[in-house]
């Protein structure tokens, strides 16, 4: 059956029964669902299929299915509308309780609210119509071309939205999971123009495999049915990927707290222990012997080196003071924050581009997109177009540490390494690399996508809107960081590859499933209109 829409709050709820006992008292001009055509008679199946691929058995039923399909067209046996949009330039048109529905409402399901209202004079003053519950739409143009939906609410939709009124020899629901099954052929249909468009005379052209009204219904129960399988399948393999996502920052805390590798700096801290004095009853402080550089000296050094690779402009800025983290981490490490392990921060330009990757010889910007989603995505960028617009400077390069300084507020400030590039890109101004003084950058790169390094980022965002935060690059340097010792970094490496390497491999088997269930969908279709049921 298909999906029900999220419940309806009470104010939208007295909005709907207000809607309804609106439809009954319009006239029969806005009743888009009056006159209906008759009970479609149709002909035989031909052997060769109908438009849309359809290829039944030369018999005139499909084998095994009940006596009596027929071909009809949709506009044999249904009446096909679409709605309108009040005048936007009249507010009060919009404060009203009937539901207006647009073309992002439809869901491949059942339809039982709306985004917008409009009153009654705003149905009398346009070219929007009432449409009763129980009516078919689809979406006729734009990003959800194809879409369907079937009301359970009497509602108005805009001119996106075309809605099929079938007659009493057809159920809808079996009409529904027809135009679902051919959607991809419906919208190829529509391609050709700048915006692609499936016409009502498109749509009033297919031709449908028709068995009688008993057969309908127990070929649309029989796919709810299978349907329901593949959904609560498809909900326990979410469930899963949920769960790992859940490990996964599990894994990440355990990295940038220590925990991951306690046993090991105990196993470090008991052979350096038996080194210093081997006299079990004359040991000494392991921390003041470790056979690796400590993270105070580690530190020390780093920052030796940033005033030696100082990148900044004029005179040398020293790091400011770290601020605390009340945090409970190993004593063999130290805190510091972004600015004393960076030598600089780097930022692009933002001009006018041509909206497609580069091709080879041409030179892009890359988005905030290409950095947002865990790992670098070089599609994710536009072409410049002039010679004079490309920085040397500003190109990137594998290895790379970047990190976007505008977004909403979950992602701004997402971090990735660049582990390949293959297109000329430069940094954006709203993408910024990080130039770090010793290889602790993997590390880094843990701290901050872990929900501590989000919770420093997020408090340090700013901006009023909620779709888009910044931070800036004095508040990006001010980040605290635990630093251990270099040695353990890359044991930490090894622990979190070696784990987040398996949850990699699970989650990619869960994709799979994901969309061997999206394909089971397609063949169910399938097999219900060759008449297999």
């Amino acid at each position: 059956m298909p999906r029900t829409r999220s419940n309806l709050s009470p104010a939208k709820a007295l909005k709907v029964a207000e809607a309804s006992r609106l439809s009954s008292s319009l006239n029969q001009k806005q009743d888009a669902s009056a006159t209906l055509p008759p009970a479609p008679t149709g002909r035989n199946i031909p052997a060769q299929g109908n438009a849309l691929g359809h290829r039944p058995t030369t018999n005139p039923s499909p084998e095994g299915a009940t006596q009596g399909w027929r071909i009809a067209k949709i506009s044999d046996f249904a009446k096909t509308t679409s709605g309108g949009t009040p005048s936007r330039a009249n507010p009060e048109f919009y404060t009203g309780n009937i539901p207006w529905i647009k073309s992002g409402d439809l869901n491949d399901g059942n339809v039982s609210e709306a985004t917008e209202f409009i009153t009654k004079e705003a149905l009398k003053s346009s070219s929007a119509k009432l449409f009763p519950a129980g009516t078919l739409m689809i979406a006729l143009y734009g990003a959800t071309i194809g879409k369907l939906g079937i009301l359970t609410i009497d509602a108005a939709t805009n001119q996106a939205v075309c809605g099929i009124f079938v007659s009493e020899g057809v159920e809808t629901k079996y009409l529904f999971y027809f135009l679902l099954q051919h959607r991809q052929e419906l919208i190829k249909q529509g391609a050709g123009g700048a915006q692609p468009n499936i016409s009502q005379g498109i749509i009033r052209d297919i031709e449908v495999p028709l068995p009688p009204l008993p057969e309908q219904r127990r070929i649309v129960a029989r796919i709810e049915e299978l349907f329901s399988r593949l959904d609560a399948g498809v909900a326990a393999l979410r469930h899963a990927k949920a769960q790992l996502q859940r490990y996964r920052q599990s894994v990440l805390a355990a990295a940038v707290t220590g925990q991951l590798t306690q046993a090991w700096r105990e196993q470090k801290v008991a052979e350096a222990s038996r080194l210093s004095s081997p006299d079990k009853n004359q040991r000494q402080d392991a921390s003041a012997t470790l056979p690796y550089e400590s993270a105070k000296e580690l530190l020390k050094r780093i920052l030796k080196q940033r005033r030696e690779q100082w990148n900044g402009r004029g005179k040398y800025t020293e790091a400011v003071s770290a601020e605390p983290l009340n945090l409970d981490f190993p004593a063999t490490w130290t805190i510091t924050n972004i600015d004393s392990v960076i030598s600089g921060i780097e930022a692009g330009k933002n001009f006018k581009c041509e909206e497609r990757p580069p091709t080879e010889g041409e030179t892009g910007l890359v988005k905030i997109s290409a950095v947002t989603w865990g790992k670098f995505d070089e599609l994710e960028s536009k072409t410049v177009t002039r010679d004079d617009q490309i920085r040397k400077e500003h190109v990137i390069h594998s290895g790379d540490f970047l990190l976007s300084r505008a977004n909403t507020l979950e992602l701004v400030g997402a971090p990735v390494i660049v582990e390949q590039i293959t297109r000329h890109l430069m940094l954006s101004d709203k993408v910024l690399r990080l130039r770090f003084v010793e290889r602790i950058e993997k590390f880094a790169l843990f701290w901050l996508r872990s929900k501590l390094g989000r919770k420093e980022i997020e408090s340090r965002a700013t901006g009023s809107q909620l779709s888009m935060r910044n931070i800036a690059q004095g508040s990006l340097r001010a980040i605290p960081i635990p630093l251990p010792p270099l040695a353990e970094q890359n044991q930490i490496l090894a622990e979190v590859a070696a784990r987040t390497t398996a949850i990699d491999h699970l989650e990619a088997e869960l994709d799979r499933q994901i969309t061997r269930s999206n394909r089971l969908r397609q063949s169910t279709l399938a097999s219900a209109f060759r008449g297999d049921f």
